[in-house]
């Protein structure tokens, strides 16, 4: 049985899911204080894809920036890209880390990730943050479809989802999505758990059935290794799992690595 996101509304339309997008931001602007084991993880991640200090970060779904720490990665990156359809929360973010003004943080909003980037690929580093669990949403509230088709329709959201990250980046160069899989509304010794318990305990929950719509981790790395078997891609990975406590829900996080291939166009 996969559940759908807690915070997810009524069957909706794209505006509608939008306008659900925009209210989260909302409701999590002032969050950047409980969230800081969920960014010294998503930090690390991002950090560790820098290779050289030329290096040049896209953020997708960057939203409040309350997941990452920009001082951090300009220290990694000669810069940072910021992506999101809500410009407000974007700028709300970065003001908050006392950042507004720095030129090597370009804030690219407001912008429709649905859609693949016309212009030519220019980054080393893309990263997807949270925001296929979003895009997850509108599949699950889809009322149109019946359950044979949405699964159909989360594997083609993966795909898209990945292939506009591929769009985005240098060959070489490397791409990172974080996606929330399972919470503690349905796997209630997750909030507690050691963080050395979260592969194991959610294993068992994968197993019985127990995760988001379109986003069982084995699921997410399947799509990427369609991708490298299309010669798009190359060492596609899963990063072990952390905990993400978010008031008094915890989720558990993961995140798919890839390299687009040096011949890829």
């Amino acid at each position: 049985m996969t559940s759908e996101h807690p915070l997810a509304d009524e069957p909706s339309s794209p505006d509608r899911h939008r306008e659900q997008q925009l209210a989260w931001n909302r409701q999590t602007a002032g969050a950047w204080p409980d969230w800081t084991d969920h960014r010294r993880q998503v930090g690390s991640l991002l950090c560790g894809a820098a290779q050289t200090p030329d290096d040049r970060l896209g953020i997708f779904g960057a939203g409040n920036c309350n997941d990452f720490e920009l001082d951090e990665l300009l220290q990694k990156f000669a810069s940072v890209e910021l992506f999101d359809w809500d410009r407000e929360a974007v700028l709300a973010g970065v003001t908050r880390q006392q950042l507004a003004a720095v030129p090597r943080i370009k804030m690219v909003a407001p912008i429709d990730l649905r859609q693949p980037d016309p212009v030519s690929p220019h980054l080393e580093v893309a990263a997807s943050i949270g925001m296929l669990s979003q895009w997850m949403l509108a599949v699950a509230q889809d009322a149109a479809l019946q359950p044979p088709e949405i699964i159909a329709a989360a594997a083609a959201m993966r795909r898209q989802h990945m292939e506009n990250l591929w769009h985005r980046l240098q060959p070489g160069g490397r791409g990172l999505v974080t996606f929330e899989y399972v919470s503690s509304d349905t796997l209630p010794a997750l909030a507690e758990c050691s963080p050395e318990a979260v592969s194991p305990l959610t294993m068992a929950a994968l197993s019985a059935g127990n995760f988001y719509t379109g986003l069982h981790p084995a699921a997410v790395l399947d799509t990427a290794s369609k991708l490298a078997a299309a010669g798009l891609i190359e060492k596609p990975r899963l990063h072990s799992p952390w905990q993400w406590h978010f008031g008094v829900r915890t989720y558990a996080v993961t995140a798919l690595s890839f390299e687009k291939r040096s011949s890829a166009g």
